[in-house]
């Protein structure tokens, strides 16, 4: 009988490690889209930039330059400040346990050595996270 419910236990255990590493690839997954798609804007990719936003495949061509023209006045006017941006550094992230949906917590270096925490809200769709 005590055997058996070792077995349990251990069942129960490996079933709680490992709903936890998928929470953690979720976690990892979420992170890295969002710090890529910041470094976007640092290099002046506006165009991918907009192509992280969660909107559907057919946006209209006069609104998606104004999507860009908006990434690139948000980004210039970044620049004006504190020298601008220089490196993106992960500093968290909330996974929601119920929606395909998280906050990742970024923080924006600039230099001239001042950071600041931006959270920004992801949602995962087809196996790709996007900026909600």
């Amino acid at each position: 009988m005590r055997k058996l419910i070792y077995v349990v236990m251990l069942a129960v255990a490996v079933a709680v490690t490992g709903c936890g590493n998928d929470a953690e690839k979720e976690k990892n997954a979420a992170t890295v889209f969002a710090k890529g798609y910041y470094e976007r804007l640092i290099e002046g990719n506006y165009d991918g930039y907009v192509d992280a936003l969660n909107y559907p495949d057919s946006l209209p061509p006069t609104y998606r330059r104004q999507l860009v023209q908006n990434a690139r006045m948000f980004a210039e006017k970044q620049k004006k400040l504190n020298g601008g941006w220089v490196a993106v550094k992960i500093s968290g992230c909330r996974l929601d346990s119920l929606l395909p949906t998280a906050e990742v917590i970024l923080q924006m270096c600039y230099a001239d050595s001042t950071c600041e925490n931006v959270v920004v809200p992801m949602i995962e769709r087809d196996g790709r996270w996007y900026i909600r």
